[in-house]
């Protein structure tokens, strides 16, 4: 035990020296929980009834600028925040997601796999493999 927390406070030491911050070294404890699955489904059908209502109402023609503008909206943006604190990283994730969706929908001409999208938007929101959209990912493929 005494042998233990001298190795770790030596670790701590060599590890502050070099990256110039105060390290702790320690046990981490994780715990076991489920993980719900994103709903690209849900997701999907609520963007397809969202462009159906923005095309009637800005024409197809202004559909993407709707979009985007609609990115400084506080909803929006917290749609795409994965803490509890929505920033100007949220609604660059947010126009990054409507660049994404304007070049496959290209003014209602081009053909977009809603559920596909949609799971990209999860990736987007909550990172490359995160374990909600990987689980989606899992029971979508039938395993």
């Amino acid at each position: 035990s005494h042998r233990r927390r001298t190795l770790e406070t030596m670790l701590e030491s060599s590890v502050s020296t070099v990256t110039k911050d105060n390290t702790v070294v320690g046990t981490i404890y994780e715990s076991t929980g489920s993980i719900k699955p994103y709903n690209a489904q849900r997701c999907a059908k609520h963007l397809e009834t969202l462009i159906e209502r923005f095309s009637a109402a800005y024409t197809r023609a202004r559909v993407p600028e709707a979009l985007y503008h609609s990115c400084s909206n506080m909803n929006q943006k917290e749609s795409f925040s994965d803490d509890a604190i929505v920033d100007h990283l949220d609604k660059q994730r947010c126009q990054e997601a409507t660049k994404r969706f304007v070049m496959k929908w290209e003014y209602g001409q081009g053909h977009v796999d809603y559920d596909r999208y949609c799971l990209e938007l999860c990736e987007l929101k909550h990172g490359d493999d995160a374990i909600s959209c990987d689980a989606y990912k899992y029971i979508a493929l039938g395993a």
